[in-house]
């Protein structure tokens, strides 16, 4: 590397590296590094924090990296740092310097433990405004509530994606809400996903999401009441794995009467759900023993976009009571069409209202 001064970029994709030597810190012209899964990498150098020129460091897929040197925080022209699919456990304390950071994949919160004394909490991204595309945060109850409020998650404008997971807990699971509640993201969110969630209802800023596509709940089982998503204008992809909820309503959709202020008075205006829903995804861990029971929201007018064969399979779903012949019937469906990439599946309650 001695001979390399001039170089500005240094890639080693799926190389068997095991460390990095100490004179990467002489590329002093060095603006792009690229270790992404090199398996067997597992340690960066401290004199990384002589790369004062370093705009992007990339060690997704670095399984055997257990974390990043704390040199790292001097590196205050880095823009993107990638550490996804790493084995980094933790932030290093400081990170809040990286001031010009646009791309950060994932925010790992230590949570307590050996390393806690050099690793950052969440509050550290309140300065980091201006990452955008997609961030990932876990470990989120490794962070406490009054941490993630300092966050500030809604000034990070470029924001698209966000990815919420809670490492599993039952002590904690009683300050999951507020702990979500505080982390509002910014309005233009497009995807969000949550994981792991012990709360029984969703935090208040969901239905601003105004420009919402995507909409992941996964392992959220104390959940018991989902908001009015019907509402959401944009959503196009809802997908419910193993979430507590056991009925789906006029509530859900959204789909109850209101007044129209512009038209006659006592006429009704009846609110369009989900009005561009392609892909509905319920999965059979959903069931919590009761399974779903279809109410009465369920009616003409939902979900206008599905195909029609999404809307044989709803209202075939919501009429009939043998769970048998639910499953027949979904046997014999074909499973693409031109408006949904996946089949609805559905686990059924036994018995439908």
């Amino acid at each position: 590397m001695k001979q390399l001064t001039c170089i500005r970029s240094l890639n080693l994709p799926e190389s068997s590296i095991k460390e990095i030597p100490k004179e990467v810190g002489k590329l002093i012209h060095l603006r792009h590094l690229n270790l992404e899964w090199c398996r067997e990498l597992v340690s960066l150098p401290e004199t990384m924090c002589d790369l004062c020129n370093l705009q992007s460091l990339d060690v997704r897929g670095c399984r055997s990296l257990k974390e990043l040197p704390r040199a790292t925080v001097k590196l205050i022209k880095l823009r993107h740092l990638c550490i996804d699919e790493s084995g980094v456990a933790f932030m290093p304390k400081g990170i809040e310097r990286l001031t010009c950071l646009r791309t950060l994949d994932l925010f790992m919160v230590c949570g307590g433990g050996e390393n806690e004394s050099k690793a950052a909490n969440l509050r550290e991204l309140k300065n980091l405004d201006h990452i955008g595309g997609s961030l990932m945060i876990w470990n989120l109850r490794g962070g406490g509530i009054e941490d993630a409020a300092e966050a500030q998650l809604k000034n990070k404008k470029r924001l698209l994606h966000l990815y919420l997971w809670l490492i599993e807990d039952d002590n904690h699971n009683h300050e999951d809400y507020n702990l979500i509640e505080v982390l509002q993201p910014p309005s233009d969110l497009e995807r969000l996903s949550i994981g792991n969630y012990g709360g029984i209802g969703l935090p208040n800023w969901m239905m601003a999401l105004t420009r919402l596509q995507h909409l992941e709940l996964a392992d959220c089982w104390n959940l018991e009441v989902l908001p009015p998503l019907g509402r959401l204008p944009n959503l196009e992809l809802l997908s419910l794995d193993e979430v507590g909820v056991r009925r789906l309503d006029a509530g859900f959709l959204g789909t109850e009467e209101v007044e129209n202020a512009n038209i006659n008075e006592g006429e009704i205006a009846r609110v369009t759900a989900f009005p561009k829903l392609k892909t509905l995804r319920i999965w059979s861990g959903s069931l919590r023993g009761q399974g779903w029971k279809y109410g009465s929201g369920f009616v003409d007018g939902i979900f206008p976009v599905l195909s029609p064969v999404a809307h044989q399979i709803l209202n075939f779903v919501r009429k009939e009571v043998d769970l048998n012949n639910v499953w027949a019937a979904l046997d014999t469906l074909p499973v693409t069409h031109e408006t949904w990439d996946d089949l609805i599946k559905c686990s059924c309650a036994t018995s439908f209202e």
